[in-house]
């Protein structure tokens, strides 16, 4: 997974060679209430930022693409990880100055 969202944030700078920068753009592209392909697309004035949370029966999960390269993977194996996932993402966003982003997907 976190291939799959480092891949992404280079083919948003074009510097991917396995997704091209046109599907990058579309995935990216909010479609309807900050949908794009795929992932929550938050728009902000540092750039764009994406994530998406998953959960199953014994795991629970989020990603998160940042502006700059970062990012971050989360998978928790618990039915209530996402107490676990919001404090990580917090602790995470502190220590790598995530302030600017609007991390809540």
């Amino acid at each position: 997974m976190a291939n799959i969202v480092a891949e992404l944030l280079k083919a948003l700078d074009d510097n991917s060679k396995i997704l091209s920068k046109e599907l990058a753009d579309k995935m990216m592209s909010s479609e309807i209430n900050g949908v794009g392909l795929g992932t929550f697309v938050h728009i902000t004035k540092a750039g764009i930022q994406f994530g998406h949370d998953g959960s199953n029966v014994g795991y629970c999960s989020r990603y998160i693409g940042l502006p700059g390269g970062n990012g971050a993977v989360i998978m928790v194996n618990s039915d209530n990880g996402f107490d676990f996932i919001n404090e990580a993402v917090t602790v995470m966003g502190k220590e790598y100055d995530w302030s600017k982003f609007k991390l809540k997907l």
